[in-house]
């Protein structure tokens, strides 16, 4: 190694590695305490309400989360091989795929949550709540 490089030290390297994952940290963490927020308001309302609300975010975060973070996690992977190889054009054509593929595939689940009610009576939950997860 030359002697007017220097290798960086782990304090360098954590402190590179806090600055690419703190943005990551802090919008998971968001969304979480918005979820919290949620079910903390719906608790004062009463308990159908809550549970209401409780089924309703989970049918929506699975369908949202699992669909989106799987186009998400593709498009990281071939936009970050597209930029480091310095071809933008295929960037942008990822880009482009990954917007018109989202969209394709949440139009069907935006459709499908019209029937969350038909779900959710499927798995037991109390019609009251039912009526109201119908609603949120």
């Amino acid at each position: 190694m030359p002697a007017s490089k220097v290798a960086p030290t782990a304090h360098d390297e954590l402190r590179a590695l806090l600055r690419l994952a703190a943005p990551a940290f802090v919008s998971t963490i968001s969304f979480f305490a918005l979820t919290m927020l949620e079910m903390i308001f719906a608790g004062h309302l009463g308990t159908a309400e809550m549970t209401a609300v409780a089924f309703s975010q989970i049918v929506f975060d699975f369908t949202i989360i699992v669909f989106t973070q799987g186009f998400n996690k593709g498009l990281n992977a071939l936009g970050s091989q597209a930029f480091g190889a310095k071809n933008l054009l295929l960037l942008g054509r990822y880009a482009q795929m990954g917007c018109l593929g989202v969209t394709v595939v949440t139009l069907p689940l935006a459709f499908s949550w019209w029937f969350v009610g038909d779900l959710l009576r499927l798995f037991g939950v109390s019609p009251a709540s039912v009526v109201l997860a119908q609603h949120t």
